[in-house]
């Protein structure tokens, strides 16, 4: 048992403190070769994450109700420790991350719903991220020594602070993004020093750069190809859902689900305040059908992104000349610009609905 011992430690995966560790508690499994760093539950296989149409989620059957610790000193330093609970077989966890740079704070409750609370702590800035249940990421950034207070890195000198007095009021910046690719394309630098190193560690399995390259390939291609969802058609049909006859809800609803997972951002920017109880049911049930069993790959998220405005603008910075002209005509046809009828607001959507319910 001594050897286990021995090689646990030279391996980095975890120090285990104190007496043998309590009931409900999950020891650390090797790493995967896969990734140099994934984190401990993951390690633990107590939880595994999932990459749904940008979003990060918790996979409900793969998860094991426990918690742990681990602490290592090479190759740089790092502690970690996560408590995994679940109700009703939904799994929620609590996980921490600390190195002497930066700190990460995750909670997720209910498979779905993500909070993020990430510290760099060298450039005294803290990043606050949270994924609802549905509807885009909310993103804060406070910068200053008060963003960072109470979390001073290990080499700074604790008397530089005290003989300043109180620290600065911290400043703050706050946005949202649909999801985490649109994070990624729109603040790069943002997403590397907060989220990369946190993500890696949570889907050990996946390069996210590679996949969002693989995604503008796939993009460019489906653009030559394959038409986007109309968005005045689509706010159409949205109306249409509250309509008299049964039989019209229902044609509205299969030409709805006819688009696949592009159609996803358009009924996304519709209010739902706006809406009818019928209408958001029936696009509560378009969204349960239309939600993907397995992870990201390129091809659907290509497919999702196909009618996103806000994601061809980002990603058409970096085109060549003559990809960025094709951006172009994909962004004008998105806008409506290109078509007769032209692009109806999601603020009509109500009107158009009163005057289906009349016909």
């Amino acid at each position: 048992m001594l050897w286990r011992l021995w090689l646990s430690v030279l391996l980095g995966t975890a120090a285990i403190l104190g007496s043998p560790p309590r009931a409900g508690s999950i020891q650390a499994a090797e790493p995967p070769l896969l990734c140099p760093d994934p984190s401990l539950p993951v390690r633990c296989q107590a939880v595994e994450f999932r990459l749904l149409l940008g979003r990060l989620e918790l996979y409900p059957p793969e998860h094991r109700k426990g918690s742990g610790t681990a602490q290592r000193r090479l190759p740089q330093p790092l502690e970690e420790s996560f408590n995994v609970t679940a109700e009703r077989g939904i799994p929620s966890l609590h996980y921490v991350r600390q190195t002497p740079t930066q700190e990460w704070i995750l909670d997720v409750v209910e498979a779905t719903r993500v909070e993020i609370d990430a510290y760099w702590l060298a450039g005294q800035e803290r990043f606050e991220l949270t994924q609802p249940r549905r509807g885009p990421l909310v993103v804060r950034i406070r910068r200053g020594a008060a963003a960072v207070a109470g979390r001073p890195p290990p080499q700074a000198d604790p008397r530089r602070l005290a003989s300043t007095g109180a620290p600065p009021e911290a400043t703050d910046e706050s946005f949202t993004a649909a999801s985490f690719l649109h994070l990624r394309a729109t603040h790069p630098d943002l997403f590397a020093r907060h989220l990369q190193p946190l993500l890696a560690s949570l889907l050990p399995d996946l390069e996210l750069a590679g996949l969002q390259q693989q995604t503008t390939a796939q993009l460019l291609e489906l653009s030559q190809s394959v038409a986007p969802p109309d968005p005045a058609r689509v706010h159409a049909c949205v109306a249409r859902l509250a309509a008299k006859q049964r039989q019209e809800r229902e044609r509205a609803q299969r030409e709805l689900l006819q688009h696949g997972v592009a159609v996803i951002p358009l009924l996304d920017e519709i209010p739902t305040a706006s809406l009818q109880e019928e209408q958001r049911l029936r696009l509560e049930t378009i969204r349960r059908c239309l939600r993907p069993r397995r992870s990201d790959g390129p091809d659907r998220v290509a497919q999702w992104l196909l009618a996103d405005p806000v994601y061809w603008q980002a990603i058409a910075a970096d085109f060549a000349p003559s990809q960025r002209l094709l951006a172009e005509r994909r962004l004008q046809r998105l806008d409506g610009r290109s078509s007769a009828g032209g692009r109806e607001p999601a603020s009509r959507v109500a009107q158009q609905d009163e005057s289906s319910r009349r016909r």
